[in-house]
């Protein structure tokens, strides 16, 4: 569903030649008056709430960096597209920007809409508190008088890795590079600009904003920078590598659970996990196994009673042979005692 939305609110600012258009140079080069009337006129053409919800929020940045006053632009129209608009899902992070746009009242309204729980609620008053307070006085600063032009150039790490050079004209200074970095990073937040289909902003790297251009505010891949960010190991390997290296701690992580869950059951009486692998399987396959071990076991029974008739008939064989032997023999003794005794009369 948020994919979705966001791939609709993207697409929305990319109208055919001849439409109204609210892009990223409308929104970063158009004056107050004509910016917030085309604000207007692009929500009727386009009544989108979720992307223009996102361009106010570029506007903010815009003006914390500006002498003109842009705070406070089509504020009813952005109240409205929060308290009513449906499927806000993608944007509904980005209200926290824009609380003095509500009473205390309408803020707990809001955030019972775009958020169900008690526990969302609370965890977003606390991200409010911890994070955005201090910056809202900037993000909705009135005008704001500048000594000399300045001019505004920052690095942007886009979605492909590359870096994307982001300008704007006629800058206030005044901000230390602790704010300019969490104000610049609220772009990181948006997806509404995008390149074949990329987003162009997802954090901010180096700001310089002076007359020349030489004047860098911070720079986080320098180590002596006080906004330093160590190279994530993320951008230097491939994505592939990755995700096997993800599938192999988690590989690893579950075999050593099941190995711990497997000792813990055994010291205490619990089934192990074979006894538990057992247990789990299908009863279709259980009865067939069942079944095969039963022909098994009567196949073996049937040649052990055939070899026990076998060994009962040989014996039978033997003994009655042996008994027709002896009688044999004794015939034969009986026969030749009788000619002894023939012998012995004859002699008398």
């Amino acid at each position: 569903m948020a994919n979705a939305e966001m791939k609709a609110a993207t697409n929305v600012g990319t109208k055919e030649k001849g439409s109204i258009k609210l892009q990223k140079r409308q929104v970063f080069t158009m004056g107050v008056d004509s910016l917030t009337q085309r604000f207007e006129d692009f929500f009727s053409d386009h009544p989108n709430e979720s992307y223009l919800i996102q361009c106010a929020a570029a506007v903010l940045v815009r003006n914390a960096f500006s002498p003109l006053n842009f705070s406070g632009l089509a504020e009813d129209l952005i109240r409205n597209c929060f308290l009513n608009g449906d499927n806000l899902t993608s944007v509904r992070h980005l209200c926290v920007y824009f609380k003095p746009y509500f009473t205390d009242e309408d803020w707990e309204k809001l955030l019972s809409h775009l958020y169900k729980t008690p526990q969302e609620r609370s965890k977003i008053n606390e991200h409010y508190r911890l994070h955005i307070d201090k910056l809202i006085p900037l993000l909705h600063s009135k005008e704001q008088t500048v000594d000399k032009k300045h001019n505004l150039k920052a690095a942007f790490a886009e979605e492909s890795g590359k870096l994307h050079n982001w300008n704007l004209s006629n800058v206030v200074t005044h901000l230390s590079p602790q704010e300019a970095h969490a104000i610049l990073n609220i772009l990181g937040e948006l997806t509404i600009f995008q390149k074949d289909g990329l987003r162009q902003f997802t954090r901010v790297v180096w700001l310089d904003y002076s007359i020349d251009e030489k004047h860098r505010s911070f720079d986080i891949r320098k180590e002596d920078d006080p906004l330093y960010e160590p190279k994530e190991t993320e951008e230097v390997r491939p994505e592939k590598e990755m995700e096997t290296v993800e599938s192999t701690k988690k590989t690893m992580t579950k075999a050593d659970e099941e190995t711990t869950d497997a000792k813990k059951s055994t010291s205490s009486g619990e089934l192990t996990q074979q006894e538990l692998s057992e247990l789990s399987v299908p009863p279709e396959k259980k009865n067939h196994e069942k079944a095969a071990d039963d022909e098994k076991q009567s196949k073996k029974k049937t040649k052990s009673e055939l070899l026990k008739s076998l060994q009962g008939h040989r014996s039978k064989t033997d003994k009655n042979s042996k008994t027709q032997k002896n009688k044999k023999n004794g015939n034969k003794k009986k026969n030749g005692n009788k000619s002894k005794k023939k012998k012995g009369k004859k002699r008398k």
